[in-house]
């Protein structure tokens, strides 16, 4: 982890519909063309019972193809896991998850001494999912923030110390810009690795009914989605997740990226533009994860990869140039 003179660099690659062996390839190309490999990679399985929507799985470690294998070969410093339990938080307090936990320390454990960093319960303080702490119908219009949810989270991270899985490290990713059971949500200190949030800067210029940002409606800069805290107009803006947990936990954010506007070609360009200075204006940002995956077979608008589109060559042009800034290049691995 930088000491505070810089940021590690992970990815999330994932071309639409693509296959392992078609993303594998394109993050060694990605690695390639930047000249300098990725600190982590990030993985996203998709399902909460399942692995990669592989259902009834008897035990991950028989799940093929290993990805976190292939990081670990090819020299990652760690693996980053997107992963959510399919459970209710109710459900995670009664044990139920407790077997597929042990089964996932079992799985991650193997690939010690890697780091493996667990990013679960995903944008937990966002109604959308089964295993999102304020009311949805996916959850049963439970309200679990506060002490159900750290219950749940200690009960997890108590699975895999049981199983000597020691390797791997919990990371608490709530979204950005919804203050609501994030803190008092927070399973402790003890129970957490890594702090960190997402957000998007998916407007296009000037749309007034748009916002990423409490600054402003419309295309936002990285530091308005991330850093934006006293920066708001008539007032204080809420706090951010950054200066909220910074002081205790190295932050590192979860998932970003920006859309392409056409009517705006070079906002693209500039969103990337705005990372290396709005990165280090916030004094606790110890690692940045770019959701680079299309996503437009369901957001027609949202192609979140960092060369698309390739017709405009402004935007990778934009992306390699923060990838190689002396920020992000602590102690970076060289593809030579």
């Amino acid at each position: 982890m930088p000491d505070g003179k810089g940021a590690l660099l992970i990815d999330q690659y994932g071309p639409s519909a693509a296959t392992w062996e078609t993303k594998k390839a394109g993050i060694t190309e990605r690695q390639k063309s930047i000249g300098r490999k990725f600190d982590g990679i990030q993985i996203q399985y998709w399902g909460g019972g399942s692995w990669d929507g592989v259902y009834g799985m008897e035990d991950p470690t028989k799940f093929q193809p290993r990805q976190e294998q292939w990081a670990k070969d090819d020299g990652a410093k760690f693996v980053a896991v997107s992963w959510n339990p399919d459970f209710t938080i109710d459900q995670v307090n009664s044990g139920a998850a407790d077997a597929i936990w042990t089964k996932a320390a079992n799985y991650w454990k193997s690939f010690s001494p890697m780091p493996v960093m667990l990013r679960t319960f995903i944008e937990f303080n966002v109604p959308a999912a089964k295993f999102s702490a304020l009311p949805d119908a996916a959850n049963g219009d439970v309200n679990s923030c506060g002490t159900q949810f750290q219950s749940a989270w200690q009960r997890m991270v108590s699975v895999f110390r049981y199983n000597a899985a020691t390797n791997v490290g919990f990371w608490y990713n709530p979204y950005e810009g919804v203050t609501q059971c994030v803190a008092n949500s927070y399973p402790g200190d003890h129970y957490v690795d890594w702090v960190g949030s997402d957000a998007y800067s998916g407007c296009s210029v000037g749309d007034t009914s748009c916002w990423v940002s409490p600054l402003h409606s419309g295309w936002s800069r990285f530091d308005e989605l991330f850093n934006y805290e006293g920066m708001c107009a008539g007032g204080p803006c809420l706090p951010t997740v950054h200066d909220t947990f910074g002081p205790r936990k190295p932050f590192v954010i979860g998932e970003t990226g920006t859309s392409y506007d056409a009517s705006h070609p070079i906002s693209k360009s500039n969103y990337f533009h705005s990372v290396v200075a709005g990165a280090k204006s916030m004094n606790y940002l110890r690692g940045i994860s770019f959701f680079d995956e299309d996503t437009s077979a369901v957001e027609p608008t949202n192609n979140w990869m960092v060369d698309a589109p390739r017709s405009d060559p402004r935007v990778y042009s934009s992306f390699k140039e923060l990838a190689r800034d002396p920020w992000f290049n602590v102690g970076a691995r060289t593809t030579q």
